[in-house]
């Protein structure tokens, strides 16, 4: 029983590596959430993510004004990337 178990999950995981579409479905995709320094509300709530949580992740990464940011990414792991307006990267999707 409990080894059937654990080849259940392996196999589970191994489709959910290989196939985007199910890995999508899964997991979620990354939302934006900050763009042009104006905070998403509709895009916040989608992603059941609260406006204390964006301040606190802004602040750990030395953010202090909402305007510095040029794009904030929700990823699905629930981390934020930050794009600041002054950065040179650029993220392709």
């Amino acid at each position: 029983m409990f080894y059937e178990l654990i080849f259940r999950t392996v196999v589970i995981y191994f489709f959910i590596l290989i196939n985007r579409k199910l890995r999508l479905f899964v997991y979620g995709k990354p939302q934006i959430i900050i763009k042009n320094g104006k905070i998403l509300l509709k895009e916040m709530k989608k992603a059941r993510y609260n406006l204390d949580d964006l301040i606190t992740q802004l602040r750990e990464k030395g953010i202090f004004d909402i305007k510095d940011v040029e794009t904030g990414i929700l990823e699905y792991s629930g981390k934020l990337s930050v794009f600041t307006k002054t950065s040179k990267a650029r993220c392709y999707y």
